[in-house]
């Protein structure tokens, strides 16, 4: 029996590491992911500003209320959504490097605490990724809803 345990006891060990270091690279490309989120934001939110800016004026010096102020709107709306979303990708990262931090301590120092802190942090972000993704689809079903009504009132 204390064989069969610790052939098991090796291939949980060799997949924790592989796990480990997957959940890091994932946890540093959600970082970057955010990161980059955040910067997009902020230059949708710059760029609306400008678009609204130069397009109170046409070319002939007259004001205008041209399609430009509609795009600036939307520049804004999506800069202010963009920077939202990067901070629901941050505890996806946090729920990441926890676990691979946990999983390589678990490895290191045969720790029983560090392998279940691994398994919590999995779960956690599991459930985190799960919750998201049913928002998510809730808001895809609403928007068809939004768009067919805002079609039907346009007509």
């Amino acid at each position: 029996m204390e064989e069969k345990d610790q052939i098991l006891m090796q291939e949980v060990t060799k997949y924790v590491s592989s796990i480990g270091k997957w959940y890091r690279f994932f946890g540093i490309m959600s970082i970057i992911g955010a990161a980059c989120m955040i910067l997009s934001g902020i230059v949708m939110l710059f760029s609306s500003s400008v678009t609204q800016y130069y397009s109170d004026y046409d070319n002939f010096g007259m004001y205008s209320y041209g399609s430009e102020t509609i795009a600036s709107g939307v520049n804004s709306i999506m800069g202010i959504v963009y920077i939202l979303c990067s901070g629901l990708m941050i505890p996806i990262a946090i729920f990441m490097l926890r676990g691979a931090s946990a999983a390589s301590r678990s490895i290191d120092f045969q720790d029983n605490e560090q392998a279940v802190l691994f398994l919590k942090n999995t779960k956690s972000y599991w459930k985190f990724s799960g919750i998201l993704s049913i928002v998510a689809l809730s808001l895809c079903i609403l928007m068809v809803f939004v768009a067919i009504f805002v079609t039907a009132a346009n007509l």
